[in-house]
């Protein structure tokens, strides 16, 4: 009886069951994007003259023309090896990038798509 029992909850609590996909967010509306540039550091004497610089994110769409996404970006600007006296000190140049970038879509025109 008790068998009897533990099977009829079971399948009681399968028929009542919401689909996993139901209210979540789903992965097919998710774009990712990479670019590609060059950095260089203005700042001082000693900034090295300017290297690669990199950036990949996905977005996700808020409304037909607006996305939304996180970005990560990297930029090895190069080092600078500074001698005072008898030591030397290597500085490195480099930028890590995390940031919430929105996408604008425009419509019509020869612009296909404005970050902020």
């Amino acid at each position: 009886m008790r068998r009897c029992h533990s099977l009829l909850v079971l399948l009681a609590l399968t028929c009542v069951a919401i689909p996993a996909h139901a209210g979540a967010m789903r992965l097919e509306p998710w774009r990712g994007h990479v670019s590609l540039g060059y950095g260089r550091l203005s700042s001082d004497a000693y900034a090295p003259g300017g290297s690669i610089a990199v950036a990949g994110g996905v977005d996700y769409p808020v409304s037909p023309a607006l996305r939304v996404g996180p970005v990560i970006g990297f930029a090895l600007l190069g080092t600078y090896d500074i001698t005072r006296g008898s030591i030397t000190a290597g500085l490195d140049y480099s930028l890590f990038d995390v940031a919430l970038q929105a996408h604008w879509l425009p419509a019509a025109g020869p612009i296909s798509r404005v970050s902020f």
